[in-house]
């Protein structure tokens, strides 16, 4: 979708991904602890995030190798080490918060992405589309994604759909 030219940040765009997806399950966790009423553990979360995140910075930066990869991985080095601090201060207010919930989707992601990424380099748009479909398919199975998402989604797409068959034929 992108020019050649933005080619050589792909993998810090790949890895900046991964970290906005952690960081949105962060902050979830963070609003609901507000929600529970334990609002100053945000804050204090946000703190040690930010700490392991600088030691990370003055780690991995530095090695030659990394650079601005470097960056782009301590940003999730710091979120790795905040979520589970949010869960355990949920749990201590009887929160049901699992880690299974958050690390299913990135589990089916890298089973499916490691092998392709190194034994199918070149994956071809067929092998691109079979892999989504695959990825849907175990996020089904391993619920991950229920029946009632899929109906959401299938409606809000049913939507979008006569809407734009509606100003089309207006």
């Amino acid at each position: 979708f992108f020019s050649a030219e933005l080619l050589p940040s792909s993998r810090v765009f790949y890895i900046l991904m991964i970290t906005l997806t952690l960081r949105i399950i962060d902050e979830t966790l963070g609003y609901s602890l507000v929600a529970v009423g334990e609002s100053n553990k945000p804050a204090l979360i946000n703190f040690v995030r930010a700490i392991i995140t600088l030691g990370a910075y003055a780690l991995l930066i530095p090695i030659p190798a990394l650079g601005i990869i470097g960056a782009a991985l301590s940003t999730i080095i710091g979120t790795i080490v905040a979520n589970p601090l949010n869960i355990y201060f949920l749990r201590r207010k009887q929160v049901q918060a699992k880690f299974s919930t958050f690390l299913k989707p990135f589990a089916i992601f890298f089973a499916l992405y490691l092998p392709a990424r190194f034994l199918l380099p070149q994956m071809n748009w067929l092998l691109k589309i079979a892999a989504i479909l695959i990825y849907f398919l175990l996020s089904c199975a391993l619920s991950v994604f229920t029946k009632e998402d899929i109906q959401a989604i299938s409606q809000e797409i049913t939507i979008l759909f006569q809407k734009r068959f509606q100003a089309k034929g207006a």
